[in-house]
């Protein structure tokens, strides 16, 4: 499914007080915080055929050490099912929780699982890369700006299955910046959605 025919469907790409998402080409794309920059440079690199996602088999997360402790990988199981089979130890001690086994589709709250079902699914069919800019607070009651960043990897059929997730913390210049962009989800403010189709 295309980037235009996923729109057509009427799929919502962006939740009730999530701002639209911005497209743009995967060569413009540009990610905004320095661990994320780091493994979007790696996941460029990987070899692909023009249109495709890297193959998962091709990713090796020792190639990211330095910026492994805050990656995630998913294994994409369905629409509602993205399995976590890696998630990064700093991860861990940001967010005060361990996702490894779990489903992180749980994990969003009730008003945005939609939307994230439908950038899942785009990425996955379009295939698309995918980044969103919020403002939280974790659940160790810290505050943070942060840059999820969904990189596509396909399997040895071809067909996208899972994501190499990175998540950069962003200056708060940069968040108060963009505190017009979005709005408010609870404790979590989205503050940005960019899609970018390879």
């Amino acid at each position: 499914m295309t980037l235009q025919k996923s729109v057509d469907k009427g799929q919502a790409l962006h939740g009730p007080r999530e701002p639209e998402p911005h497209f743009v080409p995967l060569a413009s794309f540009t990610s905004r915080s320095q661990g994320c920059d780091a493994v979007f440079a790696y996941w460029s690199q990987l070899p692909r055929e023009e249109g495709c996602a890297p193959s998962a088999e091709g990713c090796d997360l020792l190639d990211i050490t330095d910026d492994l402790p805050f990656c995630a990988l998913l294994d994409i199981n369905s629409e509602t099912e993205y399995l976590v089979r890696f998630f990064g130890t700093g991860l861990v001690d940001r967010y005060g929780l361990d996702l490894t086994g779990l489903n992180a589709y749980e994990v969003f709250d009730s008003d945005s699982r939609d939307s994230v079902a439908a950038r899942m699914a785009l990425l996955c069919s379009a295939p698309a890369v995918f980044r969103t800019i919020s403002n939280f607070t974790t659940p160790k009651g810290l505050p943070l700006a942060a840059e999820w960043l969904f990189l596509p990897l396909q399997d040895s059929g071809g067909v996208v299955r899972h994501s190499l997730l990175s998540i950069g913390i962003l200056s708060a210049e940069v968040a108060a910046g963009d505190s017009a962009m979005g709005g408010s989800l609870g404790d979590r403010q989205v503050l940005d959605i960019t899609i970018a189709t390879l």
